[in-house]
Parts: structure tokens; C-alpha cells; sequence
């Protein structure tokens, strides 16, 4: 049979609460992992800041990994942040931090950005393979969220080919902690032609602007503060003059 894909969620996290409710969403509409010989295998890479270890080990999953029995294309996986601490917010590791530390541990042909908030649609395994087509090539698929973010030049959960993830040399640039990466990514991606639209692909993002059920906390607020976005837009007007280099390339 053909090769399988493999896909990878990788979730920074900082809500116990939440996660086990965001990995069923994925579940129950992740289609093609079930079947005895599987066209796609799933991976969820759960990565978290050390101040919350004991929390998230302790409720959720044992140290090393967790296990979706008896589906055996799924599986999964913890990374603990314990390093790397982003001096503006409160000596936490960054959002950015954190989703670049799980797409390092990931080893699927397609990482998919989950988050806390993010509910996806029906089958959306299949449906991101067949947006994207050749999965061997450079791809950022920018899909829909139904409300007024669309219309922002932003591809705010990124879904990327591995060839992409290692062109760029991370998942989103480490210069931001976490307004202001997705503008970046997708101005990059725009300059390569590696932007695919997918606005028919609908993502629920569950937004504390938009949604009256949202997570509107604490952690949604330390990310989001002023300061965070004068710091964002400082780095984005930064890179965006020097042409937004990826990794090793000149600045």
C-alpha cells in the first residue's frame, strides 16, 4: 500500500482543563487514523512550560507519553519547556516558544497548529491532504476561522508541509512571543508561493472577540497585553525590512 501520512497536532498549552475537550474534537473527526491499515496516523505533541509540569503530568498524562488505545495510529507525546523564558511574560515561556518547541519534537509529514481554542471540521484529516495535494512540496494552508479574522492578511493555525516547516527552520519566526507571528508567516509565505487558500477548510476558533464561550483568562490576557503588541509590531516592521529572513539566511 501507499506510504502512510502522518500528521502532527502540535498544542502549546496552558489549561489542563481544556485539553482533553480540544483533543476530542480532533478525535471524533479525525477519520482515516481508525482503520486496521491506515492511509494517515495522527500525532499530538502536547508541550507546556515547566511552571506547569506537576499540573499537567500529574491530571493528564503520565511524563514520557500518553496512548489513544486501542487506536494504533494514533499516539502522542509531552515536551516540557524548561528553558527559553520570555522575560516580559512574568519569567513564563512564550507562546511562540512553545509551539516551536512541539513542531521540534513532531515528525509528521504535515504539522498542524492546534491550540486550546481551535475545534476543526469533519474529516479534516483528508480535507487538509487534498488541499494541499503533493504533501512532498512546500505548502502553508491558510484556512478559514468564519468570522472577521479572515480578513486579515494572517494565517493565524498554520498547517505546513514538513519540506516548509524545514525551509523556514521553525514553525513560526522565535523573534515574536506571540502577536504579530502570524502576519510574519504568511508575508513569507506569500513571498516563496507556498501559501495555499483553503478558505472552504472552516476552523472553529473558539475567540474570546468573537465567541461568548471562549477561554477569556488570565493566559489569554498576559499574551495580549499592549506592551506585547508594541513589542510584535516593533519586530514585524524589523524583519519586514530586512525581507523576513528564515533561519541561515542573511539578514
Amino acid at each position: 500500500m501507499t506510504k502512510p501520512i502522518t500528521i502532527s497536532l502540535i498544542h502549546p498549552s496552558t489549561r489542563t482543563a481544556a485539553v482533553e475537550r480540544a483533543h476530542m474534537w480532533w478525535l471524533e473527526k479525525f477519520f482515516t487514523g481508525f482503520p486496521a491499515d491506515p492511509l494517515v496516523r495522527l500525532e499530538i505533541v502536547l508541550a507546556y512550560h515547566d511552571s506547569q509540569q506537576a499540573e499537567f503530568t500529574a491530571v493528564l498524562y503520565p511524563p514520557v507519553g500518553f496512548s489513544y488505545w486501542p487506536y494504533p495510529s494514533i499516539n502522542g507525546n509531552t515536551v516540557c519547556n524548561d528553558g527559553g523564558n520570555h522575560p516580559t511574560l512574568n519569567g513564563r515561556s512564550s507562546y511562540v516558544d512553545n509551539v516551536n518547541l512541539a513542531a521540534a519534537a513532531a515528525i509528521g509529514d504535515i504539522l498542524v497548529l492546534a491550540t486550546d481554542d481551535l475545534e476543526p471540521p469533519a474529516l479534516w484529516d483528508t480535507q487538509i491532504i487534498a488541499a494541499i495535494g503533493d504533501t512532498s512540496r512546500e505548502a502553508i494552508l491558510r484556512v478559514s476561522h468564519g468570522d472577521p479574522s479572515d480578513s486579515r492578511d494572517a494565517i493565524i493555525h498554520p498547517i505546513m508541509t514538513r519540506a516548509r516547516y524545514e525551509r523556514q527552520g521553525w514553525f513560526v519566526c522565535p523573534e515574536y512571543s506571540g502577536v504579530f507571528s502570524d502576519n510574519d508567516l504568511a508575508a513569507r509565505g506569500r513571498m516563496d508561493d507556498v501559501v495555499i487558500e483553503a478558505p472552504h477548510l472552516q476552523f472553529h476558533h473558539h475567540h474570546p472577540l468573537y465567541d461568548p464561550s471562549a477561554l477569556d483568562d488570565d493566559w489569554y490576557a498576559a499574551g495580549n497585553t499592549a506592551a506585547e503588541y508594541e513589542r510584535g509590531y516593533a519586530i514585524f516592521a524589523d524583519r519586514y525590512s530586512r525581507g523576513f529572513p528564515l533561519k541561515g539566511e542573511q539578514a
